[in-house]
Parts: C-alpha cells; structure tokens; sequence
C-alpha cells in the first residue's frame, strides 16, 4: 500500500541542525537591520482572500488556493508587496518590513522551493529618488550584514524597458526576446519604428551588463529620458559601492508592477537573484501610492553562510547528583555551550554518546 506518511511534497524541504542554526541567524540579522533602521516588524496570515493576489480579477497561476468552510477562495501568501496594500489600506504605517514564508507555484519546476523564507522591506508613498537609494543600499546592508562578501547589484529601470516595448511591433514576442537575451528576435521587432542605429543602442544594451559607463552611453543616445537621468541620480549616492553596481537593462522581475527603478542582487555561486526590488504603484483607497522595496530569498543564502563560531556541544550525564549536573548545565549554557543532557549511566556511556554526537565535552556526575 502506498502511502505518503514519510514523503514530501513537490517543493518543500525540512531545515535541521545547522541549516536551520544558519536560517535563524540569517533572519534574525535582516529582521534586527531592518528594525533599527525604522521600519516596523509585521507578521501577516498565511492565506488571505485570493482577490489580494489577483490583478484586475485576472487568476495568478502561482497560486496555492484553498476553500474555507464559507465557500470563500483563499490564496497562501504568495507576495508580500500585494498584502503590504491591503494593509495600507487599512492603516497609516509607512515603513514596513518582514521575515515569512512565501508559497509560490514557480513557472517552470527546475527544482525551484514552492516555498520559501523572504525578508524585506516596504517603503511607501515616497516617491523622491533618495528613497530609492534606501532601498538599494538596505538592500547591499543587508548581504554584507549576513557575511556576504562576493555579490553584485544589478540596476535597471521599468520605465525605460517599457518605452522600448511601446517601440516593438509585438510587444509580447519583445519581452521573451529580452528575458531570453534573443537580439534576433528583438531586432526584427524593432526594425522599421526606430532608426538603424537605435536598434543597434538597444540591442546593445538589453544584452550585457555595464558599469556607469554603459548607463552614460544611454543617456547621450537618450538625453531627454527621465528614467535615465533618475538612474543618475541614484548613482551619484551609491558611488561609495560601485564594485557591487552594475547596469542592466533586461529586468524583467516576477510580478511585472515595477514602473520605476528596479534591482536585483546576485551572488557568487548562486544561479538566480536572491534579492529582487523596485519602484512600484498601488492603489489603495482608490489612490495612487507611490512605493520602493524589496525582497531578499533567505534559503539559496544558507550554503554560503559561515559562523564566526562553532557551537560548542556538551553531553552532561549523572548517576544520583541531578542537581549538581542541572546546575552546570545552566552555568554553561548562559555561557555560549549547546547542552545535550543524557540518560547514560556511566561516564563510559556517556562518552560514547557524546562521541556518536560530536560533543567536545562529556561530564559525567556521581554522588
């Protein structure tokens, strides 16, 4: 008889023993970053009603749906920027920020977590270019604070992709073109509304990744483009981390709200985004909010995480002296240990449990 008692589904996994030590660690540096720069913590349900997730009553595909007992169609979690309206919506907070799960039916499998851990921060109904900067630089904080050494950010502008696609003759068949670095594609979409060498500009630009330099090659090509000068001026406040900035004109993030800046961080050895940001508009209460922010995936990041300090294991065992090898036990734990207490005994049980546990030290006490 089959059964699944011992399986899991498609998408998830469990977190143990330093895995979820590294977990911990990595979230509650984020959730402690994000706090002491003013945003306040929020914790969200797991499911909501599915029209949160839904744009203009078009079904999300990625969504984990439910039932409830009213006939009422739930969703899981599945964005926070979305539920980050809907509590707007029925508060004033302005600085919002969060560690949670996310439940997601990926697009395309790929071994991809249908469910993950997202930390992030909202910032809303600030549209000047410095609270851009904020969010670009929380989001650079927020890889060096967890250790994170070797990363780029890649910074792109929605605005602007967008002016290209309205100059495409088939705008769907632009976006695969760029999301697939496709310049065939692209070019023959492109040929006949805009001049030979635009074409070539454009072309040039939705296929690589450049410093500031790229940015300036735009900007004397394009030199009336708001968005352009926008990313100028966000730069001019990031210089200080230019080996991290890169310009990159093919984002394309999850979602498609983004009408401003966009980001995304990527580190070495990981083969997707681990953060992924940008300027984007919502309405709530049938006004237009103008918002920044970003979401940084927590799980790729546990592999590449290294602990000052490793936990130190003690295996405390006794044979009458309970009270003694109880209080030890709380000396050593306020002192850093990780305290296994055991059932052995003898000190030579204990020792070869302490052996089979990798503790660094067995204590054994007697009458």
């Amino acid at each position: 008889m089959n059964t699944y008692r011992k399986k899991l589904p498609e998408g998830v996994r469990d977190y143990c023993d330093i895995d979820m030590i590294k977990k911990d660690f990595i979230s509650t540096k984020l959730k402690n970053l994000y706090i002491n720069y003013g945003y306040s913590l929020i914790e969200t349900p797991t499911f909501e009603y599915i029209d949160v997730f839904n744009n203009n009553f078009i079904q999300n595909q990625n969504l984990y749906t439910l039932i409830n007992r009213s006939g009422e169609i739930l969703a899981l979690r599945a964005d926070m920027t979305k539920v980050v309206s809907r509590i707007l919506s029925n508060t004033d907070y302005k600085r919002l920020c969060y560690v949670t799960n996310i439940y997601r039916y990926p697009k395309q499998y790929r071994g991809k977590l249908h469910e993950f851990t997202q930390a992030g921060i909202e910032l809303m109904g600030n549209e000047t270019v410095k609270s851009d900067v904020e969010a670009i630089r929380l989001a650079i904080m927020s890889l060096q604070e967890i250790g994170i050494k070797k990363f780029s950010i890649h910074i792109g502008s929605s605005d602007f992709i967008k002016s290209i696609l309205n100059l495409s003759s088939n705008i769907a068949m632009t976006i695969e073109a760029i999301k697939n670095s496709d310049g065939v594609t692209l070019e023959k979409n492109l040929t006949g509304s805009v001049s030979s060498d635009t074409v070539d500009v454009i072309l040039e630009l939705t296929s690589r990744v450049g410093k500031y330099e790229l940015l300036e090659k735009i900007i004397k090509k394009f030199p009336d483009n708001h968005s352009l000068k926008r990313l100028a001026e966000i730069y001019k406040y990031l210089k200080e981390y230019d080996e991290y900035i890169n310009f990159d004109f093919s984002l394309l993030s999850y979602g498609d709200y983004y009408n401003g800046v966009t980001f995304q961080a990527f580190v070495k050895g990981i083969g997707q985004a681990v953060i992924a940001g940008g300027r984007y508009t919502e309405d709530v209460n049938n006004k237009s909010i103008s918002s920044v922010g970003f979401g940084i995936e927590i799980n790729p990041l546990i592999s590449k995480i290294e602990l000052e300090k490793s936990v130190k294991r003690v295996l405390i065992a006794y044979d009458e002296n309970a009270k003694s090898a109880y209080e030890k036990a709380a000396q050593m734990s306020k002192d850093g240990y990780t305290i296994i207490m055991s059932s052995a005994n003898s000190l030579e049980e204990a020792e070869i449990e302490g052996n089979q546990l990798g503790c660094e030290l067995v204590l054994f006490f007697k009458e």
